[in-house]
This record gives C-alpha cells, structure tokens and sequence, in this order.
C-alpha cells in the first residue's frame, strides 16, 4: 500500500545560507541539451515552475556554484550515486522576496524510487503568503 507524503513548508529562521543548487539550465522544462547519461542511473535536476525568481536555491543534496534559480530556469543535471535512492518528491529549500520557504518530506516509507533515467523536480507555489509550495518529479526524455 503506498503511503501519503506529507511536506511541511516551514517558515525557517536560520542565519546559514543556503547550499548552491548548480549550474542554471534557462531552457526550462523537457531536456533539449544534447548531454549523455548512462542509461542504468537516474539523473535529477530541479526546475522553477513559478513566477517568482528564487534568491537561493537547495535541494536533494547537491551543491555548485549557483546561488539563485530565475522563474522558469532549472538547474544543472546530477547524477545520483547508485548507493542512494530519488523519489517522486525531495527536501528543498528557497527564497522568494527575502521569505524562506521549505519543503520537508517526512519520510519515503512505501515509495517507490525513481527508475533510471532523467528525472525534473517542478517547484510549484501553492499558496506564498503561507509560504505553502509543491515539488514532484516527472520523467523526461532521455
């Protein structure tokens, strides 16, 4: 049986800054770039889906050099290591207009992991002044 996810957007107050995302992608949705991958890993970026720019940018577990995702961009592709699992949802974090947002999954108990392949995270605003966002993964083409 699989379980619900709950995301609790919390409203965070911490001093750190937020770990870089990677390099910019401005095309935004489904992959036109000409990057190869092997087929046996999944590879995952994440895309702003919104209006707002984002003014730091973290998510999964990566890092880079960029520290701001614009509306409509995505980040650079990343390969996850085979010793870890992505799923259809993952923790983020991001600023838009100087508020702190962030998506916490609870746990991934029941879920599936993603299949290989390449995989875009789509950050969605629910609700801003509640500070209330979605993320889920969709399968590109390869």
């Amino acid at each position: 049986m699989r379980t619900a996810w709950l995301a609790t957007i919390l409203a965070a107050c911490s001093g750190g800054a937020a770990k870089p995302a990677g390099p910019i992608d401005n095309k935004g949705g489904a992959s036109t770039t000409n990057e190869s991958f092997p087929k046996d890993v999944v590879v995952i970026r994440a895309c702003n889906d919104t209006t707002y720019d984002f003014a730091t940018f973290q998510y999964y577990d990566y890092e880079g050099p960029v520290t701001s995702v614009p509306a409509g961009a995505c980040t650079a592709w990343h390969t996850v290591p085979k010793s870890e699992r992505a799923y259809g949802y993952t923790y983020a974090k991001f600023t838009i207009a100087g508020a702190e947002l962030i998506i916490q999954p609870i746990d991934y108990m029941g879920e599936t992991p993603l299949a290989p392949g390449r995989w875009s995270y789509g950050i969605t605003i629910i609700d801003l002044k509640q500070k209330r966002a979605d993320i889920k993964a969709r399968r590109e083409a390869d």
